[in-house]
C-alpha cells in the first residue's frame, strides 16, 4: 500500500503517484503520436488496454489523494463546507 504522508502532508504520496503513472501514459501517447507522424515502427508502445489500465490507475490514485486529503481537512477543522455559508455571506 501507497504510504499517505509524505513531508507531513496527507494524501501527497497518493498524488504524487498519480503524476507518475499519468506521465507514463501521457509519454506513451506522445510515442504513439510521433510513430505516426514519423511513419516509425517503435516497439515500446502500450496497447489499447493497457493503457486504459495505466489511465485508470492514476486516476484511480488521484481520487484516493483527494478523498485523504479531505478527511485530514474536515478532521483538523480546515475544511470549510460549501453548503455553510454562500459567497455573499462572507
Amino acid at each position: 500500500m501507497i504510504r499517505a504522508r509524505v513531508r507531513g502532508k496527507p494524501g501527497r504520496g497518493y498524488l504524487a503517484a498519480a503524476l507518475v503513472v499519468f506521465a507514463v501514459f501521457a509519454g506513451d501517447i506522445m510515442i504513439a503520436k510521433i510513430q505516426v507522424l514519423l511513419g516509425w515502427t517503435l516497439p515500446i508502445h502500450l496497447g489499447d488496454t493497457v493503457q486504459f489500465v495505466v489511465l485508470l490507475a492514476a486516476v484511480t490514485l488521484f481520487v484516493m489523494g483527494a478523498l485523504v486529503r479531505e478527511k485530514a481537512e474536515r478532521k483538523s477543522g480546515d475544511f470549510e463546507d460549501e453548503g455553510s455559508a454562500s459567497p455573499m455571506q462572507k
